[in-house]
Order: structure tokens, then C-alpha cells, then sequence
């Protein structure tokens, strides 16, 4: 089965026909600061840990609560290995499929029919074997057991303990699928994997008590193929009621030549010293058990997709330009909590003359998320959140990234911490996205991409040193909510057009000549809708062609809560600043027009409509005194804006009003 069609008959089943038609499209083609800052000087106690955020990941494309958010409790999340989630999201409730034509029918373990059992026992430094079946031959070396079999529904049962033990599974002329069970085993190989199963065909591994499975040293040359501790040839299909702690010394922990899918009720803790946690040469599907992992290089590893829809994941990867999750091709995720941290640095590739960094997930596909929890550390030098070489879709679910990494490289060689970051365009349409960057550096922005960034809904933040928002292509802003603060440059940042044609925003840029939102030099800032407030060291300008009307004034904003009103006395939005030294404001509210007189107060009180990240809308504004008052025009603020910061050239800096 192709990696394609694999993929695509997961999302049927576990998404739906409706999110299969999203999955066709895609492979065709949230959050001010902790304790909110100073915008002018750079400052890194924002990066504490907060009371955790509750990040159930439930909701729909495009709708997300916001009601009365704070900042601190959106940036102040923790990402953390928490035991008590398991409870929560280690159970997914997945169901077997009952009918023989679907083609995933096999892998569940409910529709395997066993229909003999062999058990083999260890005991020290020998094992024994019991239940003769036809076809199968068992042979015995001390502690090493082979099978040879070509018999069908055969379960063969591991039990007991040896500190120089194994099991192998020959490879033969006519191997059949096969369950096996490991049942309170514990077993040491030396120079050798512990569990070897070289037929290509499927293995139901079904996990009872508490299972330990080790190897040491370098392997014995062999011309078998021999990747893990744990290996198969052929798709592992994991489940049970046990655990299973595996652990290598040279190699990956689990491995599998096919795919590997982990199915509810797997309690898996896994740890290689040298390469990857779990690793497949097809796709890995999660759909949910409880997985640990502690790799060297890559917590779980995919030379193809990988597929989550339930349970709970728990990854660390410690080794330079290593990644928690790595896949060749997508990476999708629907549901269940993803935590994942990652500790090593940037390391320079002279073959590709260009570094490679840590990142929490990474594909050389799309990432698309639509619910679930994900949360990712990485705190090493150059260190990535998510990374795309495709497109990245958040349309639901919740999206915590915080990285603590310093810029690495010079001159035009150089990697740079990203919160998340795409080669191809990234779209927000629903969810939670909160971001948080505490390195320092041209290049260390929170969101970026290679392409373009659409904003649709849900609540987005994003606070770094560089720009915290960048697009290398064009930038649209069409619905939710978005925070965005940047401590050295723009912190919304287009390096094409600008178009906010909707959403509620609140914008803080660094001091001058740096900009609340900017649009390259030759392109334009277009406003057609939506409430938006503001500050920086500058004000970029608006097009004259502009749908709706703006106003640009400067005034000591820092730590104030202003309302605009409109001529009849009106509050339309209010907005609450953290301390902040930059003066130079933008404003504009849903309706607004050209020719008309708006006031901004200061003191103002609100009650009522929705509360998030310094922002209210639909609620009541009145009192006040007079900050200022201006005529709305379609074009205001003043020059050119620069438009390079970190998208295309780092340094970049607008021309501002």
C-alpha cells in the first residue's frame, strides 16, 4: 500500500468523509505575554511559567472561546510532562472496524482470530516452550528462542525473565500474520535486539503486566536486518492492558520496516541512548495508549506521515537537530495531547552547506492540525516549535510553542528560533495558537512563512524579539482574534501587501522606525474591516483605497484602557495596554468612515461583549476623558513600510509616521 493511500484511509476513518475531502486539498496542492512588557526594551521574565492554560483542544474551525482570556493566562502556559493527562487523553474510545472490506479491518487485534498458542518461558539462562503446533518449530539455545512458522492464528506467549535472552521469528517461505503477547517478560540481549521479527507480515503486539525489554552493546554483525531492541519487518500493531519499557543502547528502541500504529490501551515507554525512540519506514498512527519516549535523535521517526488521533504523548529528544516528531511526508493531527521538548542545538550540514536545527514537529510535508492538544519546547540554539517544508493549517485543537534559543551562525549562514515556521503558506482558521519566544537575534520570529499567512478565526498569539509575525509573501488577516508583540521590530510584518479585511487585533511594535503592522516597501497596507489597536515607534501608512477609515495620533498609551467613540458618543472598542514606552497609535473599528470624527478616551469603563488580550469587543464603553480626537481618513500614517524583518532579510526596518 502506497504511503498516500494509507494515509488517506486513516482520515476516512478516524476524521470522517468530510475531513478526508480537507486531507485530498491539503496534500494536493492564542496570548499577549505573561506579565506584558515593555515593547521598547527587551525583557525574558514573560517566559515563566504561568499557571497552566486549559487546553481541552475541543471546538470547530473558525469558533473558539475567548471570553474574558488575559493575557498571562494565555502566554503563561507551561509545557511540561503532566502524568495526570492520562486520565484524560491516554483512552481515545476507538472502535474496531467490523467490516472485512475496510481496509484497515486487519489492523486492529480485536479481528484477529487466534486459534493456537504457543508459550515459551524464560528462566535465567534457559527457556522452554509449550503447546506444539503444526507448522511450527521452535528452537532453543539457551536463553535465544527462534521460531520457524508458516502455520496461521498462531499467538505465541512470552513470559518469564532472562538477563541473556531473546526471541526471533525466522523468516520463511510462507509466513503467516501472527499475535504476539508479552505477559510480565523481562529480557536482556547483549550485541542483539531483544524481540527480532524478520517476516513481513503483520504482528499483533498485545502488551499484559508489566513488560521490560533491553539490549547493550553494539550489534554482531548479521546479514538479517536489525534496526531496534524491538524490531519487525512487517506492520506493529500495538494494544494490551500492561506496559512495556524498551530501551537501546546503539539502536532505536521500536522499530518497524512498515507501519507501526498505536492503538488504545498501549503503555509504552521507550528509550534509545543513540538514535530514535520509535521509528517506521512507512507511516506511524497514534490513536491512543500512553507513549513516553527519550531518544537521542528523534523521539518518533516516519520516513513517511504520521497520523494522531488519540492518546497521550510524552517526547524528548535530546540530541543536536534532533526532533520530537519527524516525518517524511505530513504530519496531521486531530486529537489527543502531543507534549514534546527538545534540547539540542543547530548544527551546521557542510553538505547543504546550511544548518540544521532541533524542532518539536517537523515534516518535510504539511503540518495540519484540527484538534487535540500540542505542545512544544525546543531551548536549544535555532530551535523550532513546528516546521514545514510544506503548508501549516491550524483549524482547531490548541497549539502551545515556546522556544528559548539564541540565533546561531553568521552572515547569511545562520538558524534562528522559530515558533512556527513554513516553507509553504500557513493558514489559522480555528483554535488556540499561543507562541512564545524568549531568544534574541534578527531572524527570531514567532510566526513565519515562506509564503503567505491567511488569519480566519480562532485566537492566535505571538510574542518574540523579531518580528512576531512575518509572511514572505502576502499577509491576510480576515477573522478571530490576534495578538502579536514584538520586542526589536514589526510585530505584524507583510513582505507583499497587508490586507486586514477582519478579526480583532491588537498589534505592539519596538520603538522607531519599527511599526505596529507594515507592508514592504512598493506594497501596501489594505484596511477593509475589523477592530484593530496599534503602537510602536511609528504608524506604517494606510492605502487611500482602503474600505475602511483609520485614525493615527501619538499619546502616552502605556498601561491604559482606551475607548473609541465615534461622533454621537458611541464606544464601539476598547483597548488595554501593557506598559509600554512607544507612542505612535493606530486605530480603526468595524464601520468606520472616511470624513467622520472619532474621540479616543482614556479611563474608560467597560462591561460585557468578549474580553481577550487587551481587546473588547460588543461590550459596553463609557466615561472616560478626552485622549484625542481625529478625522478618520482611508490613508493615514506616513512613508513606506520596510518590510524585511526576518521574512526575507533580517534587519529590516519601515519608515514610519
Amino acid at each position: 500500500m502506497s504511503k498516500m493511500s494509507f494515509l488517506d484511509n486513516v482520515f476516512l476513518r478516524v476524521y470522517g468523509e468530510e475531513r478526508m475531502g480537507r486531507r485530498i486539498a491539503y496534500s494536493m496542492a492564542a496570548i499577549v505575554c505573561g506579565v506584558l512588557l515593555c515593547c521598547c526594551t527587551e525583557d525574558d521574565e514573560w517566559m515563566g511559567g504561568g499557571s497552566d492554560v486549559n487546553a481541552s483542544g475541543a471546538g470547530t474551525a473558525g469558533t473558539v472561546d475567548v471570553s474574558s482570556t488575559t493575557a498571562s493566562e494565555v502566554l503563561g502556559f507551561t509545557v511540561r510532562f503532566d502524568t495526570a493527562d492520562r486520565a484524560t487523553y491516554a483512552t481515545s474510545g476507538e472502535t474496531a472496524p467490523t467490516d472485512v472490506a475496510d481496509v484497515h479491518y486487519e489492523d486492529f487485534i480485536e479481528n484477529y482470530v487466534s486459534t493456537a498458542t504457543v508459550t515459551i518461558t524464560y528462566d535465567g539462562s534457559s527457556a522452554s516452550a509449550a503447546g506444539a503446533v503444526d507448522g511450527v518449530d521452535v528452537d532453543i539455545d539457551g536463553a535465544d528462542v527462534t521460531v520457524t512458522s508458516t502455520a496461521s492464528g498462531v499467538t505465541y506467549v512470552l513470559t518469564g525473565s532472562s538477563s541473556d535472552g531473546s526471541f526471533r521469528m525466522a523468516k520463511s517461505s510462507d509466513n503467516k500474520k501472527f499475535g504476539l503477547t508479552l505477559n510480565s517478560l523481562t529480557l536482556t540481549k547483549a550485541g542483539a535486539p531483544a524481540v527480532n521479527i524478520q517476516p513481513s507480515k503483520r504482528c499483533y503486539l498485545n502488551i499484559i503486566g508489566v513488560n521490560v525489554l533491553s539490549d547493550s552493546g553494539t550489534y554482531v554483525a548479521s546479514d538479517e536486518d536489525r534496526k531496534a531492541c524491538v524490531f519487525t519487518e512487517g506492520k506493529l500493531l500495538v494494544t494490551g492492558t500492561g506496559s512495556l519499557t524498551v530501551s537501546s543502547q546503539t539502536k532505536h528502541a521500536m522499530a518497524s520496516d512498515d507501519y507501526v500504529w498505536i492503538h488504545d490501551g498501549a503503555d509504552l515507554t521507550l528509550t534509545s541512548e543513540a538514535k530514535d525512540g520509535l521509528h517506521a519506514n512507512d507511516s506511524i498512527v497514534v490513536s491512543g495508549g500512553y507513549l513516553r519516549v527519550t531518544a537521542a535523535d528523534d523521539a518518533l521517526a516516519s520516513d513517511a506521515d504520521i497520523v494522531i488521533s488519540g492518546g497521550l504523548m510524552h517526547l524528548a529528544s535530546t540530541g543536536d537537530a534532533a526532533k520530537g516528531v519527524n516525518a517524511g511526508g505530513d504530519v496531521v493531527i486531530s486529537g489527543g495531547k502531543t507534549v514534546v521538548m527538545t534540547t539540542g542545538d543547530a548544527v551546521f550540514d557542510s553538505s547543504e552547506a546550511d544548518y540544521s536545527s532541533a524542532a518539536g514537529i517537523k515534516a518535510d510535508g504539511n503540518i495540519t492540525v484540527t484538534g487535540g492538544v500540542v505542545q512544544a519546547q525546543s531551548t536549544g540554539s535555532g530551535g523550532k516549535g513546528l516546521n514545514a517544508d510544506g503548508t501549516i493549517t491550524v483549524a482547531g485543537g490548541t497549539v502551545e510553542v515556546a522556544t528559548t534559543g539564541k540565533r546561531v551562525g553568521i552572515g547569511n549562514t545562520t538558524s534562528s528560533p522559530k515558533g512556527i515556521k513554513c516553507d509553504g503558506d500557513l493558514t489559522i482558521s480555528g483554535g488556540v495558537v499561543a507562541v512564545k519566544l524568549s531568544g534574541t537575534g534578527d531572524g527570531t520570529e514567532g510566526i513565519e512563512s515562506k509564503g503567505e499567512i491567511y488569519v480566519t478565526g480562532g485566537s492566535t498569539a505571538s510574542h518574540s524579539y523579531d518580528d512576531a509575525i512575518n509572511s514572505a509573501g502576502n499577509l491576510y488577516l480576515r477573522g478571530g482574534y490576534l495578538y502579536a508583540q514584538s520586542l526589536n521590530n514589526d510585530a505584524i510584518d507583510a513582505n507583499k501587501n497587508l490586507y486586514i479585511d477582519g478579526g480583532n487585533i491588537v498589534a505592539i511594535g519596538a520603538g522607531a522606525p519599527e511599526n505596529a503592522i507594515d507592508a514592504a516597501e512598493g506594497y501596501s497596507i489594505y484596511v477593509n474591516g475589523g477592530n484593530v489597536f496599534g503602537v510602536g515607534g511609528s504608524v506604517a501608512q494606510t492605502a487611500g483605497s482602503s474600505a475602511q477609515a483609520s485614525i493615527a495620533f501619538t499619546a502616552s498609551v502605556s498601561g491604559k484602557t482606551l475607548g473609541l467613540f465615534d461622533a454621537d458618543g458611541n464606544g464601539l472598542v476598547a483597548f488595554t495596554l501593557p506598559s509600554t514606552s512607544c507612542s505612535a497609535c493606530y486605530m480603526t473599528a468595524d464601520g468606520m468612515t472616511a470624513g467622520s470624527t472619532y474621540s479616543v478616551k482614556t479611563g474608560v469603563s467597560v462591561s460585557g461583549g468578549t474580553t481577550w488580550c487587551g481587546i473588547n469587543v460588543g461590550g459596553s464603553v463609557s466615561g472616560g476623558s478626552q485622549l484625542t480626537s481625529s478625522t478618520a481618513a482611508a490613508s493615514v500614517g506616513s512613508g513606506m513600510g520596510g518590510g524585511m524583518g526576518g521574512g526575507n532579510q533580517p534587519g529590516g526596518h519601515g519608515r514610519g509616521w
